[in-house]
């Protein structure tokens, strides 16, 4: 039987390092330019970040990857949604979609209304009352900072 400390090494060392890290310096500059052109083109905007407990994230990603996968679709990339709350003026949100590959482009899709590899498009399902009111494969309910972060 392997120690866990011992697997969780292992584990960590086949793990590849990101191809699209940024180092602090860039991440400090593009805060500094939403801050002094997008920032003041909303308005009085309390939203600065939204942060996303990582259990919840992995069961996120965990979970549309297994009920794509049922349907024979194979998930493509993860896309951010920027959106306003409806209950909180002036706040931002980040809704995550699932995304397939189709001609080169990567298509937001709802893995939970898919059939059989037939992805359903976050358009198609835009048209359909039912669907469109009920819970399916879209992530939302993260926490707005500064209201919870230092």
């Amino acid at each position: 039987m392997i120690p866990l400390g011992a697997l969780l090494t292992q584990n960590l060392n086949m793990m590849s390092i990101p191809k699209n890290l940024i180092s602090l310096s860039e991440f400090l500059d593009m805060k500094k330019m939403f801050e002094s052109t997008l920032q003041p083109k909303m308005g009085k905007q309390e939203t600065r970040s939204v942060w996303i407990p990582l259990d919840e994230l992995k069961n996120y990603l965990a979970y549309v990857e297994n009920e794509a996968s049922k349907k024979g679709i194979k998930v493509s990339g993860i896309r951010f949604h920027m959106l306003a709350q409806t209950k909180a003026n002036n706040q931002l949100t980040l809704a995550l979609t699932s995304t397939y590959e189709e001609a080169s482009k990567h298509v937001d899709f709802d893995p939970i209304f898919s059939s059989k590899e037939k992805p359903a498009t976050l358009k198609s399902l835009e048209s359909d009352n039912q669907k469109s009111e009920e819970k399916g494969g879209i992530l939302n309910r993260m926490a707005p900072c500064p209201v919870i972060c230092s």
